[in-house]
């Protein structure tokens, strides 16, 4: 999101927050300064809420009832605008979140017999693959640092190769290669 013209600050809150508070946030604003489309400004571990670009409308007058606090909430711990348009949020989620998470996560892994990674195409309603979405575990090499390494291999073993053979020799594989659409 970009802001153009400075507008005024209406509110400033401290992080962490549980996500689920966010909507309840958003009302009370709407109830005390009116409603319309605010902007929130991220600033490490605050963010500020900005006056809607044509100014506010009326005041809402309905309360919603906040949701009870959930223990597994996640919490927004830590915001950035590194450059106009682009946030970054850390998140801490709560443990039994997590360990749902990462149960579901290994068990991905264990039902597909992956080893190091797992990969599938996420799509819209129209069924077209708009994103790749990779899971990978932290310590196993990346899919780039494996084809790194099998290209390195192959060199090697092409070095390898050439230093067993005579010049004549691999002067002769190369020919018939190439005679048999192999290339040299």
């Amino acid at each position: 999101m970009t802001i153009d013209v400075p507008r005024q600050t209406v509110a400033m809150f401290r992080l962490p927050i549980p996500v689920s508070a966010m909507p309840v946030l958003l009302d009370t604003i709407e109830r005390v300064y009116g409603t319309g489309e605010t902007m929130m400004r991220p600033q490490g571990e605050f963010f500020t809420i900005i006056e809607p670009e044509g100014g506010f409308g009326p005041v809402k007058r309905t309360r919603r009832r906040p949701a009870d606090p959930d223990p597994d909430d996640m919490l927004i711990r830590d915001s950035d605008s590194p450059e106009p348009g682009s946030w970054t949020f850390t998140f801490q989620a709560g443990e039994d979140i997590v360990k749902v998470i990462s149960g579901t996560l290994a068990a991905w892994f264990d039902q597909l017999g992956a080893t190091n990674y797992v990969e599938c195409a996420l799509a819209t309603a129209d069924n077209e693959p708009d994103w790749t979405f990779r899971l990978q575990k932290r310590v196993m090499p990346t899919p780039h640092d494996l084809r790194l390494t099998a290209e390195t291999a192959l060199a090697n073993l092409n070095t390898a190769l050439e230093q067993c053979l005579d010049p004549d020799a691999l002067a002769e594989v190369h020919a018939r290669a190439a005679a048999i659409g192999g290339g040299s």
